[in-house]
């Protein structure tokens, strides 16, 4: 199934490939090999009446001596060919705007020039339509493929030429079957062919049909296409990555740094926006600015074009002003002045010899022989053709009784017809009162005229405005091939008392047209006031070709042949060698032999392109960053109130309260720093108390009831128990000072355990731990005041005895005393014990005792890290039984 698919793949590519391009004319190593086409070549050259031919085999035509190699490929010199009348092409290969396509290797001593090419067309011309062009500019020792395009190519398919390289006129023969008129071949005589250039071989001819398809032209994927040779800054993939990362990074970082201070919910506030714009831009609003912005600079364009084409067509207006203020300067002038001198030579100007003898032997071969008698100084005729051959220009002069012609409008029997037909109009209407059948007359011949020149509008204007030339219409009368603009004027000659008016009726030959249209081109070219940097006009059949472009241009000549039959789409963008070109086509107005096309790269319509969207980029991300800084500054009057919050918090974490927050305006903030300040000022009282309060009575002030419960606490009285005899060696504010350093070593420990201190009685310290603390933690603080209280002593050089009592039991915890005072404070029998124990450390020798009870002794043994012992029974006040005391060692 696949090899199938692949099968019919190739199969439909082989077939398009055959259908765009077919080589009908190739050169191998031995041979020529033509494929559905055929050579003809003349049978004989003496009959100049019917030509003959015959079909002839390529390989015997064509040997294999007259292949040579160069450069890779196989060729033939095109001089070869220059008795082949032309190749008949035996299938419909192509039609419509097609181009015949030579693979040419012409050498650097080959002498170019004005080439001859024929083909059969749609055109009234058919078989034998001409062609051609200049190719002095050919690239020379280098293989060039040479594209001649042809408008309405229709191939024969038949024993009749379709291509003919070679000139058939140069044999001076005169083909009674060729639709060229007599003039027309007589004007190709002039003009070279391949076959008579040495220096040129060919290697293969083809036929390629253009590619152009200009109605269903998408305009849009050309332009899209072409963006991509001049993308901006944002759009090449290196950048796209760039900023992609830039955005990923930038955007992590701010929300990571952003939600640090500012928390998830009011982040999203801030980037909630952000992303809407985003979106917007990247999905909607940015493909609509770009398209926008697209289709403005290729209206700016295509505006500029349009322009060109209308200083164009404008130059026919200009060239029409010249030519008539030459006419009535210097021809009309000279014409007077030859007029007087025949006159003076008594020259009769009332009858033409010439001019009769010369419609007599027109198409005898011994013309000139016969009316070799008449002098060039008796013959107006003669010396009409002297003044205006060098103007390119065709007259016929006329008074009231006779016609004059310069020597090419002999031949003319149309213009002849038009002439004397205008000159009786002239004559009729010159007159001060036309009779009936003169008004008649003006009638019928004003019809005949008005349709030569297309319209009764034309004809107003050709008559309003003598000197002015006016366009006939296409092929409307013999001759049109030759001059397609046709003017009048006249002058009057003061002879024997009266004004003879004199007629002159004339055309302008296409050459004239072709060099004063070349001649005003190039002046606006050089002027630099248009938008467009090529130029190429395309002339019907023998009229040249016009550019600005010295190397010949396939692209250009492909267009202003595609329009010459199309003209749906004058204006189109199209890429070739990578490169955006814009195309703006037309007819030349004023003369509709004449096809021209504008072209202008595409660069700066990209570069433009390039930095508006640049531009448009940079004011995008500008915006961007734009709301970002607002949204940073929006940010910070949320994150400078917490941010003081925060820092206020922290201050009263570490127990800094000295310090009031800021409190600015009237906002949320504001409120919750007041309120904090309150706190504050709270805090700030209580600490002042824990100073004289227990954290104990503070924390009971707290409450809303005093009341007291019964709880299991430990208890642990510490103290100093050589006052009296540490007062009486130091002095009593010594003592003061030592009972001072000693309770806040105490504290210091108590409160790293979690333990209370509920007060201080003179010499020692009454403090509380909860029940349900670790055993570990109560043993550790028996350790710890072990080791600090004797290095205390050391430390401040003086004999202290210390004593530590501990017990666990009930107690109760509240508020003691009158209405007016109370104390909180824990009482119980534990309470007392508590204090026993304590006394009793005081009366042994040992500078720092620590005693505990047989409770604390039961719950402390589980554990082995530290050393105690057992002390004697003792009887402690207060109870009945002796008592179990133990001591840590």
């Amino acid at each position: 199934m696949i090899n199938k698919l692949i099968y019919i793949y190739i199969l439909l590519l082989l077939t398009t490939i055959n259908f765009g391009h077919k080589t009908f004319l190739q050169v191998e190593q031995n041979q020529v090999r033509l494929t559905s086409s055929q050579f003809l070549q003349y049978e004989s050259l003496q009959d100049d009446k019917n030509i003959a031919y015959n079909i002839v085999d390529p390989s015997s035509y064509v040997k294999a001596k007259h292949i040579k190699k160069i450069a890779n490929k196989y060729a033939v010199a095109t001089t070869k060919f220059k008795d082949l009348w032309g190749i008949s092409i035996q299938e419909e290969l192509c039609s419509g705007l097609c181009a015949f396509e030579l693979d040419l290797f012409v050498e650097k001593s080959a002498q170019m020039g004005d080439t001859l090419f024929l083909y059969s067309s749609q055109d009234v011309h058919e078989r034998d339509t001409p062609f051609f062009i200049n190719l002095d500019n050919i690239e020379r020792d280098k293989w060039v493929k040479l594209d001649i395009w042809m408008p309405q190519y229709l191939p024969r398919v038949g024993n009749e030429p379709d291509f003919q390289i070679s000139n058939p006129t140069r044999f001076k023969l005169e083909d009674v079957n060729s639709p060229l008129s007599p003039r027309a071949l007589r004007a190709m005589r002039g003009l070279g062919d391949l076959t008579t250039t040495t220096g040129v071989f060919i290697h293969s001819i083809s036929l390629k049909k253009s590619k152009l398809n200009l109605l269903n032209h998408d305009e849009q994927n050309t332009i899209k296409e072409a963006l991509y040779f001049y993308p901006s800054h944002f759009e090449t993939p290196s950048s796209i990555y760039f900023l992609i990362l830039f955005f990923c990074t930038f955007t992590v970082l701010f929300i990571w740094k952003l939600q640090q201070k500012l928390g998830h919910k009011i982040l999203l506030g801030f980037i909630i926006p952000i992303i809407f714009v985003t979106i917007f831009l990247l999905s909607l609003g940015m493909e609509d600015i770009l398209s926008s912005v697209e289709t403005s600079e290729l209206y700016k364009v295509q505006q500029d074009l349009q322009a060109d084409i209308f200083k164009v067509n404008n130059l026919g207006e200009t060239i029409q002003i010249d030519f008539s203020q030459r006419l009535e300067k210097t021809i009309i002038p000279q014409i007077k002045k030859l007029i007087s001198t025949l006159r003076t030579n008594n020259v009769s100007l009332k009858v033409n010899q010439y001019g009769k003898a010369n419609s007599k032997y027109i198409y005898d071969k011994n013309k000139h022989k016969k009316l070799a008698h008449f002098k060039i100084k008796d013959t107006l005729d003669l010396q009409l053709n002297s003044v205006v051959s060098p103007h390119k220009l065709n007259i016929i002069l006329a008074n009231e009784d006779v016609l004059f012609f310069s020597n090419d409008y002999y031949v003319e029997k149309g213009v002849r017809h038009i002439a004397t037909i205008f000159q009786k109009y002239i004559q009729n209407e010159l007159k001060d009162k036309p009779n009936k059948n003169g008004r008649q007359q003006i009638e019928a011949i004003r019809e005949i005229i008005t349709n030569a020149l297309n319209s009764s509008k034309t004809f107003d204007k050709f008559i309003n405005t003598p000197s002015l030339p006016v366009r006939l219409q296409k092929h409307s009368i013999e001759g049109a091939t030759s001059a397609n603009k046709v003017f009048w004027t006249y002058f009057l000659e003061e002879h024997e008392g009266r004004n003879i008016v004199w007629l002159i009726f004339g055309g302008i030959e296409k050459q004239a047209l072709q060099s004063t249209l070349s001649r005003h081109l190039d002046k606006l070219y050089k002027a630099k006031q248009h938008s467009f940097d090529e130029f190429l006009f395309l002339g019907d059949n023998l009229l040249g070709i016009i550019s600005n472009n010295k190397t010949l241009d396939s692209e250009l000549l492909e267009v202003s042949s595609y329009a010459k039959n199309n003209r749906s789409l004058t204006f189109f963008p199209k890429i070739t060698n990578k490169k955006l070109y814009f195309y703006n086509y037309h007819m030349y107005e004023p003369s509709l032999l004449y096809s021209f096309v504008l072209r202008k790269s595409g660069d700066e319509y990209l570069k433009n392109l390039q930095s508006t969207k640049n531009y448009i980029y940079y004011s995008i991300f500008a915006l961007f960053a734009s709301i970002l800084l607002c949204s940073y500054v929006l940010s910070l009057l949320v994150i400078q109130p917490m941010s003081q919050l925060s820092q206020g918090m922290l201050k009263i974490e570490q127990e800094d309260l000295n310090d009031d927050l800021k409190s600015t305006g009237k906002d949320q903030f504001s409120e919750v720093s007041r309120l904090l300040n309150q706190v504050l000022i709270s805090l700030r009282e209580k600490e002042h108390l824990s100073k004289f309060l227990s954290n104990m009575v503070l924390n009971s002030l707290d409450s809303e009831q005093f009341t007291s419960s019964r709880q299991d606490q430990y208890i642990m009285f510490c103290g100093i128990q050589n006052l009296k005899s540490l007062e009486q060696e130091f002095g009593l504010e010594k003592v003061v000072s030592l009972i001072d350093l000693f309770l806040q070593d105490v504290q210091e420990i108590i409160v790293k355990y979690n333990g209370r201190i509920d007060k201080f009685t003179g010499k020692s310290s009454l403090s509380i731990f909860d029940s349900k603390s670790d055993p570990n933690d109560i043993i550790q603080v028996l350790i710890d005041l072990k080791g600090k209280l004797t290095t205390f002593a050391k430390i401040h050089s003086v004999k202290i005895d210390f004593g530590v009592g501990l017990a666990k039991g009930s107690v109760v915890l509240g508020h003691v005393g009158a209405k007016q005072r109370k104390d909180f404070t824990a009482i119980g029998s534990t309470v007392n014990k508590a204090a026993r124990l304590e006394a009793l450390a005081s009366k042994t020798t040992d500078q720092t005792n620590i005693y505990f009870d047989q409770v604390c002794f039961d719950i402390f043994q589980k554990f082995d890290h530290f050393d105690y012992k057992l002390c004697e029974s003792v009887h402690l006040k207060g109870y009945q039984k002796e008592q179990s005391v133990y001591e840590l060692l």
